[in-house]
């Protein structure tokens, strides 16, 4: 390989991960942890988005964070997304299959993470600021083995 073609291949790796890097970076992303002891059904999470780069189309995900020691296999959570008192919208999550399908036990407490993506919303800058509110809408009315919950917009 000459030398000018290793600084056009160079160039081009480099361009390419500069656009790569630039086009994945969430405008929002945050995690809180929940209660060790459980994470109670009346346990809301909080987050709040101040501000999106641009008026459009954005992706909300929720994220969470949890041991081997989760009961389930799948999780139902609401987010529900408050501007001022005048405008909510709820979306229900179903994350499934939570668990190692295999049979095997693992030793210690091993912490997973799965993500799934709730909606695609149109934001503008008027919006905000948007408050997003996390919680559990399992039968159980407090959940062991979640560490952490998280939102990301992008």
């Amino acid at each position: 390989m000459n030398i000018k073609s290793f600084t056009l291949y160079s160039s081009l790796c480099i361009l390419l991960a500069v656009v790569t890097a630039s086009c994945d970076r969430p405008v929002y992303y945050d995690y809180q942890p929940v209660n060790p002891e459980g994470w109670h059904s009346t346990d809301t999470l909080r987050f709040e988005l101040v501000e999106v780069p641009n008026d459009g189309w954005y992706s909300m995900s929720l994220g969470v964070r949890y041991t081997n020691t989760f009961p389930y296999e799948d999780l139902w959570l609401v987010m529900e997304r408050r501007h001022g008192d005048h405008y909510r919208h709820r979306d229900t999550v179903h994350l499934e299959v939570l668990q190692n399908a295999s049979n095997w036990a693992s030793q210690g407490n091993i912490l997973h993470e799965r993500e799934e993506m709730v909606a695609a919303t149109r934001l503008t800058a008027q919006q905000m600021p948007i408050e997003l509110l996390v919680y559990h809408i399992m039968r159980n009315q407090s959940l062991t083995g979640i560490s952490d919950i998280g939102v990301k917009v992008q």
